[in-house]
């Protein structure tokens, strides 16, 4: 996504090539890699709000089949689907 105001949040910002790269070789080099800041707090939000629905309504069956949740919906696939329509 690219805006045309600067914004603290990855989601909002255009990374360049180089900078995936280094980050690449951080996860190479550390085995993981630690991105602050990549989602907005409306995005959190939304996420949050999917999260609980999706626990709530079971969408898939899946939820509770194990002592662990298996949460298997892809909650970001409805958000993916909101902000195209919307």
């Amino acid at each position: 996504m690219t805006t045309t105001t600067a914004s603290p949040y990855l989601a909002d910002q255009k990374v360049s090539a180089e900078q995936i790269q280094q980050w690449v070789e951080t996860f190479h080099r550390d085995g993981y890699l630690f991105l602050e800041n990549v989602l907005t707090p409306d995005w959190c939000a939304q996420l949050r709000a999917d999260l609980d629905w999706a626990l709530e309504h079971n969408p898939n069956g899946f939820n509770g089949i194990v002592p662990k949740i298996s949460l298997a919906n892809r909650v970001l696939n409805r958000i993916n689907k909101r902000k195209r329509v919307g």
